[in-house]
């Protein structure tokens, strides 16, 4: 609703507004996977399934999913990802 007030809102807020976005954007896609790869598991190596997945095994996967969110929406909050943009669109624009 604000966006489509004013383009952009002021000082670091729109900046941190989109890293927010992309963490929990990330998070539910990177929690799906981890869940889905804990019920291939189950379903096709039921007997062993037991001992390899723990609640531990489960933790890992949440923290480095976490992880991995934090450093992607890092990286795209600090512009690191940006260097060298506007140098390749005007090289790319005739």
């Amino acid at each position: 609703m604000v966006r489509s007030v004013e383009s952009c809102w002021y000082c670091w807020f729109c900046t941190f507004h989109s890293c927010c976005d992309a963490a929990f954007c990330y998070s539910s896609l990177l929690h799906l996977c981890f869940i889905s790869m804990d019920r291939y598991m189950a379903v096709t190596d039921p007997l062993v399934y037991p001992t390899k997945f723990r609640v531990s095994v489960s933790g890992i996967h949440i923290n480095v999913s976490w992880i991995l969110l934090v450093y992607s929406s890092a990286v795209s909050g600090t512009g690191v990802n940006d260097e060298g943009l506007k140098e390749l669109t005007s090289a790319s624009t005739p």
